[in-house]
């Protein structure tokens, strides 16, 4: 059994073409059902961290699950900044849970051995972007919710892996309230995804801070889940 991820899947059954975001996401949908089907085996686990799909609504968003559904794995769901359908876990898990597809928000689950806790996350204050008036709240209670997640972690679990979305350090790489609890709670990799285009530069991948970073937007890697454990 092995674990992959991949995020910004960007689904949105035809209706919204991604070819305005590079050359490279013409038929995306149709290299990540290639790739995804070539390397994950039906008892693997892929986690999927956020930017699912483009449906404004959950029922809206069905044919994308469906699609995933489709592929081989067992699936972990995240929240992205675009996942406009994410609705109370009560209608989440009832459309899903027939499906295969876990959704997982400010909360823990276990791969085997292996626990993945999952949260959301925000821009940092360091972010040229970052408008404290609107941001700062978000921001603080994304904190919240990836310490919960973490606080479910079991005493026992083999090994940690964080899922967000947005990366938890700063633009260049710098120390956050989000890197000091993943290193407080002992986190042994984390997996993140949002940056595309020429936010590419900020990636932050391998070692530090004594964790392993993956960097799994779609188009990063090339629109192949990439393998974790």
């Amino acid at each position: 059994m092995k674990i992959f991820a991949i995020g910004d899947l960007h689904l949105s059954n035809g209706t919204k073409p991604m070819d305005v975001f590079g050359e490279e996401w013409h038929n995306h949908e149709q290299k990540l059902a290639l790739n995804w089907d070539r390397v994950v085996k039906p008892e693997d686990t892929v986690l999927i961290a956020g930017d699912t799909s483009w449906a404004m609504r959950l029922t809206e968003a069905i044919p994308d699950f469906e699609w995933i559904a489709a592929r081989p794995g067992r699936k972990i769901m995240a929240k992205g900044n675009h996942c406009y359908f994410w609705s109370t876990q009560r209608k989440m898990r009832q459309i899903l849970d027939p499906l295969g597809i876990e959704p997982l928000n400010a909360d823990c689950t276990m791969v085997g051995g292996t626990a993945v806790a999952a949260t959301r996350g925000w821009i940092t204050p360091s972010d040229p972007r970052f408008d404290p008036a609107k941001d700062q709240v978000v921001y603080q209670r994304e904190i919240q919710r990836l310490e919960r997640a973490l606080s479910r972690v079991p005493e026992d679990a083999e090994q940690v892996i964080a899922m967000m979305h947005f990366p938890p350090y700063a633009n260049q790489g710098e120390e956050t309230d989000f890197i000091k609890l993943l290193v407080d709670h002992a986190v042994d990799i984390v997996v993140y995804g949002h940056l595309h285009g020429r936010y590419l530069q900020n990636v932050l991948t391998g070692i530090h801070w004594n964790m392993e970073f993956y960097c799994v937007s779609a188009d990063y890697l090339d629109f192949t889940p990439c393998r974790i454990l």
